[in-house]
């Protein structure tokens, strides 16, 4: 990682933002780019003045966070305000950083906000989205994979973030295929039977699948509806960290965040981070 850059608002999430982002660009021993987007006033009545004062402020109160952060870390800091909309300046401004690190909700950090939801669809860049109050690096890592070969870069983020971290990669295994048999009248045995072996298979689909990375990792196989069975697998391992893919949209501005993957950033209790897959897209 080469280039981290951290969006932050005035809000305590904001500081958790910037702390995060202090952490990592030290793990990294890269610069420290802060990203403050002024809060556009709806207000028609607002005169010059009173508007020419609220930028002032927020100017000078994210300067202050700046201030608070320097005194905390050697590593270099550059500082950058921006007017506009919010996604679209940090997706814009971040096209070339390796990570960019954003909050949940101003409002509450256990949900996932417009603004970050926006910019892990439309950033060509990896995204960090931060709940949590970091006190540490990340010391345990749940990284979510299909099996398929964009879902390794979920496991190479993860080695990326927490390389000290005890990392878990889990596959949800979905039960539908069985509900489907036993609506068909497969006999009870059979299908028992049946679901043993899929596990099976589906574990050795999965030990293959993380050979690359040896003893690195640890496998687990969940059953269930993949965000809701992941979730409940990285709050049983205490997990303050959760990795997933995402195709971006190759030289096109639209990306493409998976469902499993939305759902994974808007439901767990952790931070989550996007890794961002490039492919290729074809309008219908």
């Amino acid at each position: 990682m080469r280039r981290v850059m951290a969006a932050f608002d005035l809000t305590p999430v904001g500081r958790r933002v910037v702390e995060r982002a202090r952490l990592l660009a030290e793990q990294f021993g890269t610069h420290l780019e802060l990203l403050h987007v002024l809060e556009q006033c709806e207000d028609p009545f607002l005169s010059e003045d009173e508007e020419r004062f609220l930028n002032d402020h927020q100017h000078t109160a994210a300067a202050a966070l700046v201030d608070w952060v320097a005194g905390r870390t050697s590593a270099p800091i550059d500082f950058h305000v921006t007017r506009g909309a919010p996604s679209t300046q940090v997706a814009r401004l971040g096209r070339e950083a390796d990570l960019l690190v954003t909050g949940t909700s101003s409002i509450d950090a256990a949900q996932l906000g417009p603004v970050t939801r926006r910019l892990a669809r439309k950033a060509r860049s990896n995204v960090l989205a931060v709940r949590r109050q970091p006190r540490v690096p990340y010391r345990r890592v749940v990284a979510a994979v299909d099996l398929s070969e964009p879902s390794r870069e979920a496991v190479e983020l993860a080695l990326a973030l927490a390389p000290a971290a005890e990392l878990t990669v889990v596959y949800a295994l979905s039960a539908r295929s069985d509900v489907l048999l036993g609506q068909s009248r497969l006999f009870e045995q059979d299908a028992a039977v049946r679901s043993r072996d899929r596990l099976v298979r589906a574990q050795a689909a999965l030990d293959h699948f993380t050979s690359p990375w040896g003893d690195a990792v640890r496998n687990l196989i969940v059953e269930g509806p993949p965000a809701k069975a992941i979730g409940e697998a990285a709050r049983r391992r205490g997990a303050d960290l959760v990795t997933v893919a995402s195709r971006g949209a190759g030289a096109t501005s639209i990306v493409l965040l998976g469902g499993t993957a939305e759902e994974i950033m808007s439901s767990a209790s952790s931070d989550v981070a996007v890794a961002r897959v490039e492919a290729a897209f074809r309008r219908p």
